[in-house]
């Protein structure tokens, strides 16, 4: 078996300011429809959209690949009661969870800055 690790940070302003240049169609591009509900309802909607887009983040580097092949509306971060969790979608996400044993991340938000680490055990 193989593991492979990453980790990322971003700072919640600048997804704000993303999203104000670009409206609904970053969102779109980059968040799940479940996730966008989420976030929305939250109080500080730009708090939890940086945490998840660094989940992505580090999901990606942890992929270990130079050009991983899945758009990120397909990397769904999902809570199992307090823990998250990473859900793949689409047929490139289907692609990688066939090679892939479990999937561990740990996300963390303090006002500005959010961040998250993945740990991605493969079943190679």
């Amino acid at each position: 078996m193989k593991v492979t690790t990453g980790i990322d940070i971003v700072r919640s302003q600048r997804i704000k300011d993303v999203v104000d240049k670009s409206g609904d169609s970053f969102l779109e591009r980059v968040f799940h429809a479940d996730e966008r509900s989420v976030c929305d309802a939250a109080a500080n909607p730009f708090e939890r959209y940086a945490a998840r887009f660094a989940a992505k983040e580090a999901f990606v580097k942890a992929l270990d690949e130079q050009t991983p092949n899945i758009p990120y509306n397909n990397i769904c971060v999902k809570k199992d009661g307090n823990i998250p969790r990473i859900k793949l979608c689409g047929d490139q996400g289907a692609a990688y969870e066939k090679r892939i044993a479990s999937i561990s991340v740990s996300i963390a938000h303090e006002k500005e800055y959010a961040v998250a680490s993945v740990v991605i055990l493969w079943d190679e």
